[in-house]
């Protein structure tokens, strides 16, 4: 099976998209990668219709066309279970914002009910998250570092509207209730 040329690429305009299943490979299957032990060393795999292709069709021409070509500038793939493998079931195309939501040292924080990473809670409310997470360093409730009100969910107050400075790192939280 012959390797995908640039000319390929760039007359079908998927330079980009390549250029992302070349790195996910690289980085699943290649102990000198950077990134090796935070995905190939935890065990994260490629399917192996993306690593040796199918059906006389070249590994990225399988990958291309199970994931469909990239909607626009910005999105990368994303694994939706953070810990599984890269396959179709397990991956779409995510901004950087919501893959920061999707992160695997992100601790999911529980307010009446409702469970989902500490920054996800501060976009949804509005609220600074390193404000957020020092004021839960501290001991603050989780309801109540949120402005929200444990028991009933109500808001104790209008949630201040902030600038958006792209998505910010998460950190681990142990947080009190």
């Amino acid at each position: 099976m012959s390797k995908v040329s640039a000319g390929w690429l760039v007359e079908r305009g998927v330079r980009r998209e390549y250029n992302i299943w070349k790195g996910i490979k690289t980085r699943v299957t290649d102990p000198s990668s950077p990134h090796y032990d935070r995905y190939g060393g935890r065990g994260i795999q490629m399917c192996d219709r993306w690593l040796h292709g199918e059906g006389g069709q070249r590994p990225f021409e399988c990958f291309l066309e199970d994931i469909a070509r990239l909607p626009r500038l910005g999105p990368s793939l994303d694994r939706i279970d953070n810990d599984g493998h890269y396959e179709p079931s397990n991956v779409r195309w995510a901004t950087a914002k919501e893959q920061s939501f999707n992160r695997h040292n992100n601790v999911l924080v529980t307010v009446c009910g409702k469970s989902q990473p500490l920054p996800q809670w501060c976009d949804e409310l509005g609220l600074p998250y390193s404000r957020t997470y020092q004021r839960i360093a501290k001991g603050w409730p989780v309801a109540q570092a949120l402005g929200l009100e444990g028991r009933s969910g109500v808001l104790v107050g209008r949630p201040r509207g902030r600038k958006d400075s792209g998505p910010r790192k998460p950190r681990a939280v142990t947080a009190a209730k």
